[in-house]
């Protein structure tokens, strides 16, 4: 189970609230500098990338910005509202 996908909110939200719905945010990104998602990834948790990793990303976002003038991603986010019920079930 992925708790944190906004798709999986509404089936574990329904036993204690009402009018469960997600509402999706699709943006559009444009990055200029490789190192901004260099950042971004060694923010996550878990393991460092490693160099060869780095060196890697850095290129091909490297080129993507040279020949584009940025690299571009859609990132997408999501809120679940809902309505709280005046009884809880049981």
């Amino acid at each position: 189970m992925n708790a944190g996908r906004p798709e999986n909110g509404p089936e574990q939200l329904l036993p204690w609230f009402a009018g469960v719905m997600v509402r999706r945010h699709r943006n559009r990104l444009l990055i200029k500098d490789p190192e901004l998602v260099l950042d971004y990834l060694s923010s996550l948790s878990g393991p460092p990338l490693p160099a060869s990793a780095q060196a890697e990303i850095r290129q091909q976002v490297g080129r993507a910005i040279a020949d584009h003038g940025h690299w571009e991603i859609h990132p997408e986010a999501g809120v679940i509202l809902a309505r709280r019920r005046h009884r809880l079930p049981g």
